[in-house]
């Protein structure tokens, strides 16, 4: 029982229990408050626990500030949405279908040719 598929799901569970309790945080505060009640188990990464482990009695008991509604964005230049994408080239089906028409009608002009050459030999 260890890993991050482990963490995961318990944080995840975690921070489902949180936003039960309280139901006005928003999911800003919810990260905030299960970080803030977090315990570090040494001054260094340790392998085997990461940064530290979750306290989820404290995540929901304990007095921790709000802290900010949603998280200070630091974006450089504002977002733009991207172009459309280009339509579709329909010159390719075009050429092709065009071509087999002409094909399938020089075929049918020679098949109707030959077949007159033999009513009239035969």
């Amino acid at each position: 029982m260890n890993g991050t598929s482990f963490s995961a799901a318990y944080v995840s569970g975690l921070a489902v229990l949180v936003r039960a309790k309280y139901p006005s945080l928003t999911a800003a505060q919810v990260i905030h408050r299960i970080e803030a009640t977090a315990h570090s188990p040494a001054p260094v990464i340790d392998n085997r626990i990461g940064y530290g482990t979750v306290d989820g009695l404290a995540a929901l008991n304990d007095d921790v500030p709000v802290g900010g509604p949603a998280p200070v964005e630091h974006l450089t230049r504002p977002l733009a949405m991207p172009a459309p994408p280009p339509r579709p080239d329909r010159r390719p089906m075009l050429v092709a279908s065009i071509g087999s028409a002409v094909l399938l009608a020089g075929l049918a002009g020679l098949f109707g040719a030959l077949n007159l050459v033999r009513k009239r030999h035969g």
